[in-house]
């Protein structure tokens, strides 16, 4: 069984967004797939920040591999930088994770 890491984020600027709207879905998705919630991790911050404590822990757990899969409601969630989403995203590929949307 595959475990999963959610990771969502809503900024101050979010108009009609809240945490429950992207992870309600992405625990169904889950779910549905037969897939264990190690945790989810969340920020209330722009995406634009590169210190953002739930994306930071997140990218700490995904070193200690302490799951499989990454899963974002949509790309601009994870960052709205290209490169840092860039980064990000080869972090994973080298610790083996898979990412989802």
């Amino acid at each position: 069984m595959k475990r999963v890491g959610i990771y969502a984020r809503v900024s101050t600027t979010d108009k009609g967004q809240d945490l429950t709207t992207q992870t309600l879905p992405l625990k169904e998705y889950a779910k549905q797939r037969g897939r264990t919630i190690t945790k989810v991790y969340t920020d209330q911050i722009s995406g634009s920040k590169e210190k953002r404590p739930g994306l930071d822990e997140l990218m700490n757990d995904a070193c200690k591999r302490k799951f499989d899969v990454v899963l974002v409601f949509r790309f601009d969630r994870m960052s709205r930088s290209t490169k840092q989403l860039i980064t990000t995203l080869d972090t994973f590929r080298e610790k083996g994770l898979k990412f989802d949307y």
